[in-house]
């Protein structure tokens, strides 16, 4: 259709139930058919999982704060995905409530059950542990830049359908002025008041900021 469509509210039902809006606009009957197959195809054959329930643990002195994507929440802890398939990311963020030892680990478990689409009920269960440091230099030097702005393009997803759109942009801005600041402060050597001090692993944050500024 060429007519206005409320995006945002023919999202709620994939949002809650592990799915994902397609959204061609303008709609072109020479270029778009083509796209359009494939996408039904690839939603019909891709492997995919039903009826899943995903729980995130971790290791004392960190709890999960929140998770992130599409899915139902009914309970705390677990998050339950009608469907789940490769496409599909979950954003989990965690926060301090505790100190850690220095040169200790923390671990971290993703356990996912499900049932595939000839009947079977499975778990995939993926553990990772991570070194804790207690440096902020060492944090700059190994984050990883990717999936910090992933958490910064999801936030700022889910703040546009109830919020102004340069309320959006001036929350992005704000996190990659933060974050820089923080380095500045607490991990650089003396240098000039205006000369730009960025950490290796997060140079291109202001590239991927004015980027995504200019796309909202």
């Amino acid at each position: 259709t060429q007519s206005y469509t409320d995006v945002a509210s023919i999202s709620v039902v994939p949002s809650t139930t592990g799915g994902r809006v397609y959204y061609y606009f303008p709609f072109s009957a020479l270029s778009d058919p083509a796209k359009l197959f494939n996408d039904l195809r690839w939603n019909i054959t891709r492997p995919q999982g039903l009826e899943a329930v995903m729980r995130v643990r971790c290791s004392q002195g960190l709890q999960v704060q929140d998770y992130s994507g599409n899915f139902c929440k009914r309970v705390p802890t677990d998050i339950d995905l009608p469907a789940i398939d490769s496409d599909k990311t979950i954003m989990v963020s965690f926060k301090h409530d505790d100190k850690f030892q220095e040169n200790s680990e923390c671990g971290f478990q993703c356990a996912l059950l499900y049932t595939t689409v000839y009947g079977q009920r499975r778990i995939r269960v993926i553990n990772i542990s991570l070194p804790c440091t207690s440096m902020l230099s060492n944090l700059f030097r190994c984050a990883d830049l990717e999936a910090q702005f992933t958490y910064v393009v999801k936030q700022a997803a889910n703040g546009i359908p109830s919020s102004s759109l340069s309320q959006v942009r001036d929350q992005v801005t704000s996190t990659c002025i933060n974050i820089l600041q923080s380095y500045r402060q607490y991990c650089a050597s003396v240098s000039s008041s205006g000369q730009l001090i960025l950490p290796e692993a997060l140079k291109l944050l202001p590239l991927y900021t004015l980027g995504m500024i200019s796309s909202i």
